[in-house]
């Protein structure tokens, strides 16, 4: 009799879960997704710039300093050029003369005082306008700083609050999103506060009014986020490049193949696809938008893991306002077999843009020799981290320095 009863309520769990997965699988909103792809302005184009070594820069590194960053930056007001080196060992901001490659000042950020920015972390970033006008966002805090060359605060902005019950997006700067400026105005990136079913009116991206504080949010994510799970939170993380030239800018998305470019004067709006000749269309983990809600947020996920470590993406975007061109930076991720024997980091490419977004080189770097998240542009080129001369002499950041060069001049 005891057996039976036991049988009975085998039955009856069964069932239960039996109805309960075909409940969750009758809510899955599935899209049947197809990633669109063109060859032309990917794998067809005319090359018509190439890029080309032109020197080793070289940086010293004080006793407390690390080779990684979070956040690089170069500056150029006048006849000062500058190369800023956020470390966060000690939270301080370095400062070289970036022709002479010397140490010129040492910015201690207080974390405490009146003129506190709190503890900034790994992740955080800046945004070096001069030598003696510096923005630092803590990203712990949602809060951006104006700061002095004395580390002493000019202005404060509110940029996040986490405990908004709107879930308002994250603002989120790194060396190849960095901010950007336009006059008056900064403009910063941002990724997801949470997990969304609907992204439709998600806004992705943040101005500021530096003189009246208003806030506003400009541009939503693009409707392929509604189309499937994407996997990472970071391959939700918008990139912005502002062209100063022509009072453009232009939106980057990691797992959409198009950009989205605004002129700023006359509000006119362009999207243009964007590919890389080394990847073909990027495909969603799952079609099943609320995938999210499946998941145990306590459990780490191996399967997502995998998946957005090595799927393809456009990771950043960057704009020479030297040679007017844009660079798309893809990150050509490593296979599943790769990933299973413990690569992690992907090997990149450089995508050549010119004004119109029309590609015009592309050029693949390994990641054993350069680090796929310190690249930065200064008058002299595109400028590498290489890791392996680190390794050789961890007393300098040694930046490969790459010219643009027209075909037709080789």
């Amino acid at each position: 009799m005891q057996s039976k009863n036991s049988f009975g309520k085998i039955q009856k769990i069964l069932l239960t879960l039996f109805l309960f997965a075909f409940f969750l699988q009758s809510c899955e909103k599935k899209t049947n997704f197809k990633p669109f792809y063109q060859e032309e302005n990917s794998l067809i184009f005319k090359e018509r710039q190439v890029l080309e070594t032109k020197e080793i820069k070289r940086f010293p590194l004080s006793g407390n300093s690390e080779y990684w960053s979070n956040s690089l930056g170069y500056s150029k007001t006048n006849n000062e050029e500058i190369f800023s080196f956020f470390n966060y060992v000690d939270q301080t901001i370095k400062i070289f003369d970036y022709k002479k490659q010397n140490l010129t000042q040492e910015i201690q950020l207080n974390e405490e005082g009146p003129h506190g920015v709190g503890y900034l972390g790994q992740v955080s970033g800046h945004f070096l306008v001069s030598s003696d006008s510096i923005f630092v966002y803590n990203i712990n805090t949602g809060v951006l700083f104006q700061i002095n060359k004395s580390s002493e605060i000019v202005s404060r902005f509110l940029l996040s609050n986490y405990e908004d019950p709107m879930n308002l997006p994250v603002p989120s700067v790194s060396t190849i999103r960095p901010i950007g400026k336009l006059g008056k105005y900064l403009f910063i990136t941002c990724g997801l506060n949470n997990r969304k079913s609907d992204y439709s009116d998600y806004p992705i991206a943040i101005r500021i009014d530096l003189q009246s504080k208003d806030k506003n949010y400009i541009m939503t994510l693009p409707e392929i986020y509604n189309k499937a799970y994407w996997g990472g939170y970071f391959k939700y993380e918008c990139a912005i490049a502002v062209n100063s030239n022509l009072s453009h800018m232009v939106f980057n998305f990691p797992i959409d193949p198009v950009l989205y470019k605004i002129d700023l004067r006359t509000h006119e709006k362009k999207q243009v696809f964007s590919g890389s000749k080394f990847f073909k269309e990027i495909r969603p983990f799952k079609e099943n938008m609320d995938y999210w809600k499946t998941k145990n947020p306590n459990e780490k996920d191996i399967e997502e893991d995998k998946y957005s470590l090595t799927t393809p993406d456009f990771a950043g975007l960057l704009y020479d306002r030297f040679e007017g061109n844009y660079y798309r930076i893809a990150y050509l991720r490593p296979s599943e077999d790769d990933y299973q024997n413990g690569q992690r980091l992907p090997d990149f490419s450089l995508i050549i843009l010119d004004q119109n977004l029309k590609k015009i080189g592309e050029k693949r770097f390994s990641s054993k020799q350069y680090d796929p998240s310190m690249i930065f542009i200064s008058q002299d080129g595109v400028n590498l981290l290489r890791k392996d001369l680190y390794d050789e002499n961890e007393n300098f950041l040694s930046f490969e320095v790459f010219e643009i060069k027209e075909i037709n001049n080789l």
